[in-house]
């Protein structure tokens, strides 16, 4: 159905070698939701027992943990509704939500924190500087090739 059709190899990770791997390939599949608004992460938080696996994602994209699925379930409310049903080892899962929780904490406190005191007109200012200056590089580059193409094809 629509669901699994939304879901991307990242919302299957079981295995820190499986996530290790999906995140090599493309790791922006951790930033995307299924048709339920959970993200990966939310997903190896329910299905996976997997400490390591969990950290890994967690690391990866931090960002998870403030995301809310279609129920307003963040990763951490699932992992501690599966440590109160005794789901998965109470050991692991207290170090785990220790863990995410600050990951989540510092990630909140970042929001808070005033920006770059550099305008946003400034970045843009910067960014067209170093556009235009790699266009006319390979404005040159291309006379050069075209230059080495003349040269081959006249002798």
């Amino acid at each position: 159905g629509p669901l699994l059709e939304s879901r991307l190899p990242h919302h299957f990770i079981k295995s820190l070698g499986a996530a290790k791997h999906l995140v090599r390939v493309f790791p922006q599949g951790l930033s995307q939701p299924d048709a339920e608004h959970y993200l990966p992460l939310h997903r190896v938080v329910s299905a996976s027992g997997d400490v390591a696996c969990v950290k890994f994602v967690a690391s990866k994209y931090p960002p998870a943990l403030l995301h809310r699925n279609d129920f307003g379930e963040t990763p951490l409310d699932i992992l501690q509704d599966r440590a109160a049903g005794r789901l998965i080892n109470r050991e692991d899962t207290g170090k785990l939500v220790q863990l995410l929780s600050g990951i989540r904490d510092d990630l909140l406190r970042e929001k808070q924190q005033p920006q770059s005191t550099v305008s946003d007109n400034d970045q843009w200012a910067a960014l067209a500087a170093q556009v235009h200056k790699l266009q006319e590089e390979n404005e040159r580059l291309q006379q050069r090739v075209q230059a080495l193409e003349d040269a081959t094809t006249a002798s």
